[in-house]
């Protein structure tokens, strides 16, 4: 029995020494020897390799400067830890989401420390009612692909000012603007503090138009409310502002009239320049140039051909042709004044009909005298023959 005892009992101290054995083998060469965390700049904080807490504000910058060493010797096979980064990690901070920064990989031989600095920032919109924590883990690979790691953990408190109201957004959309068009500016308030505020006062000015706008509300402290925020914005017409670059200034109180933050948002205005009217004024001209030219064109066409019938029906062809008087031509007041205007009034009077009317006369005209004049011709020609037969026959008695 007692046999029995030593052997179980020497077993369970061979199995111990075997496992402790294999965890010192797989501790990790990779760790942090120091670490300095400053903020804004500023205040050192009082920490260590072992942990502790942090104090903060909305928007603070940390400035975390850490040390990193390789445990491996020389003579060890495996000295080179690659593919090193040092992740920092600030978590459920945004909204329940992590917010992490990860420096740059390196190699890290073998007894060798590295220097590694990063920036965090808290977030501006942050929930003061509880802890976060702010971790920090080193990591890389030996030569075998075996991980090596270490890890620093760390509280972060954060710290608000019993009144701080901020303007956030100011922005004129578009920030350019003429004669025609209109700019909205928009304003975003929100409540940092850890105070209710009431009776908050937004006013928004310009030199030119005075105040835009003038508005008192209430945000509430926590930043998970809908009232922690206000959101506002302001039109300005089209064309209430002369060309030039105007400022929008915007001014922020609270707590009985404690003026905060303000903001100023540039918006310039350029002047209209009438490009297309001035293109349909050129096109009105030229159209207008090519219609007279073409109607100018026309009327001396006309002029012409009436010229030219009017010669012809100056030439009387008959004795009652020449006692007729001159109706071909109208002499009404209507014609007169188409007479008068000239090439103003072009299409009141009808080409093709005064030339039917007259050509058809002239024709008549041109007939006559064509046969008066054939008959002639022809009463010289038969006399002609009767004298020179009546002289022949009395050559010819003659000579008998």
């Amino acid at each position: 029995m007692n046999r029995n005892i030593v052997l179980g009992t020497s077993l369970i101290l061979v199995c111990t020494l075997i496992a402790l054995s294999s965890a010192v083998a797989q501790a990790s060469m990779l760790q942090f020897t120091e670490i300095g965390i400053k903020v804004d700049n500023e205040r050192e904080v009082g920490i260590d390799l072992l942990g502790g807490t942090i104090d903060v504000k909305p928007e603070s910058t940390l400035e975390l400067k850490v040390s990193l060493e390789n445990k491996f010797t020389s003579q060890d096979a495996l000295t080179e830890i690659r593919s090193t980064e040092i992740t920092t990690t600030l978590e459920e901070i945004d909204d329940g989401d992590d917010l992490e920064w990860e420096s740059e990989s390196f190699d890290l031989k073998a007894g060798r420390q590295k220097i590694v600095t990063q920036t965090v920032r808290i977030p501006l919109i942050v929930n003061q009612n509880r802890p976060f924590k702010l971790l920090l883990k080193a990591e890389g690979r030996d030569r075998n692909g075996t991980t090596h790691t270490d890890r620093l953990d760390y509280n972060i408190h954060i710290e608000k000012d019993a009144h701080d109201v901020r303007i956030v957004g100011a922005t004129a959309n578009p920030a350019q603007v003429n004669c025609a068009t209109k700019s909205n500016v928009a304003i975003v308030v929100i409540n940092v503090g850890e105070s209710e505020e009431k009776d908050v006062n937004l006013v928004a000015s310009n030199t030119l138009l005075g105040t835009l706008f003038n508005e008192t509300f209430d945000l509430s402290d926590d930043v998970r409310d809908a009232d922690n925020e206000f959101k506002t914005h302001y039109t300005i017409p089209a064309g209430s502002l002369s060309s030039g670059t105007h400022e929008i200034f915007m001014h922020l109180y609270y707590n009985d009239h404690k003026k905060s933050n303000g903001r100023v948002v540039n918006l310039t205005v350029t002047p209209c320049t009438p490009t297309a009217p001035e293109t349909s004024i050129n096109s009105i001209e030229t159209t207008s140039a090519t219609v007279m030219s073409e109607q100018m064109s026309e009327q001396a066409q006309q002029s012409s051909l009436s010229l030219q019938l009017s010669e012809e029906a100056d030439v009387p062809t008959s004795p009652e042709e020449a006692n007729e008087p001159t109706s071909q031509v109208p002499t009404s007041p209507a014609f007169q004044s188409v007479i008068a205007v000239g090439s103003a009034a072009p299409a009141i009077l009808s080409t093709n009909t005064v030339s039917r009317t007259t050509a058809s006369q002239s024709d008549t005209a041109s007939i006559t005298k064509l046969f008066k004049r054939d008959s002639l011709w022809a009463i010289l020609f038969i006399a002609a023959d009767v004298v020179l037969f009546i002289i022949a026959y009395a050559v010819f008695a003659w000579r008998r």
